[in-house]
């Protein structure tokens, strides 16, 4: 039996396939123009993120330097017990990010909009998780120095006033800096800290491990140099 023929002659698959390549060709020019359109709505959506990332992190730790200046005047000279938990401002430094998901979670928003919308949480946390724990690695190691600073000054002095040779600290006669955020022969693992400054360092370690579990929580990773500064602290950990 001869194939059906359309009004001008051709096959009925003839027809039908054409129909089909036509169909194809418009649906491929239609997804192009739509990524061609979306492409400088995506990059301005993902500018506003990264600027509410900014804002975020500004927000979350501008009150990190009095933070730490707080945790110093806790243990210097008040015969505290060594500290045990970290600081509750740490959990408070996501407590902004935390809001801002819900909020952009709570979107109404279609089907097809939600891979967009998580997409956006997961860019906004990992930006967030990254420049906090930067942000806490600068502070706490700023800290920590100063502490050591102060320390080998104090024993620079007390050397001096009792005759010690050089008035010098050990570490310095070797060349090691003062200001380390750990001091050379400093390890408090494995047992309570009884010195001030010792437990200062303890409850910055406390802190930064906390940091570290709650970016671990979100499912994100910290800074660089958070990571490393992380490690160099560890001899301050129990």
């Amino acid at each position: 039996m001869p194939p059906a023929l359309g009004a001008d002659g051709e096959s009925a698959d003839a027809v039908a396939a054409a129909s089909a390549d036509f169909r194809g060709a418009m649906l491929h020019s239609m997804e192009a123009a739509v990524d061609q359109a979306w492409a400088p709505l995506a990059d301005a959506a993902n500018g506003a993120v990264d600027y509410l990332a900014t804002t975020i992190v500004t927000a979350s730790c501008s009150s990190l330097a009095s933070q730490l200046r707080r945790t110093t005047s806790q243990f210097r000279h008040t015969n505290r017990e060594p500290p045990t938990t970290p600081s509750p401002f740490v959990a408070k430094l996501f407590a902004l990010l935390a809001a801002a998901e819900t909020r952009v979670g709570d979107m109404q928003c279609s089907d097809d909009a939600r891979d967009f919308v998580r997409a956006t949480r997961l860019r906004l946390r990992a930006s967030v998780c990254a420049d906090v724990s930067r942000e806490m690695a600068r502070a706490c190691s700023e800290a920590l120095s100063t502490i050591s600073k102060t320390e080998a000054s104090l024993l620079r002095l007390r050397r001096t006033r009792t005759g010690g040779t050089g008035g010098g600290s050990d570490a310095a006669a070797r060349g090691v800096p003062d200001d380390l955020p750990v001091p050379a022969g400093v390890d408090l693992r494995g047992a309570a800290p009884t010195a001030d400054n010792d437990k200062i360092r303890r409850q910055v370690w406390l802190d930064v491990a906390e940091t570290a579990r709650i970016i671990a929580e979100h499912g994100a990773q910290p800074h660089h140099e958070f990571a490393a500064f992380e490690q160099l602290i560890a001899p301050l950990g129990t």
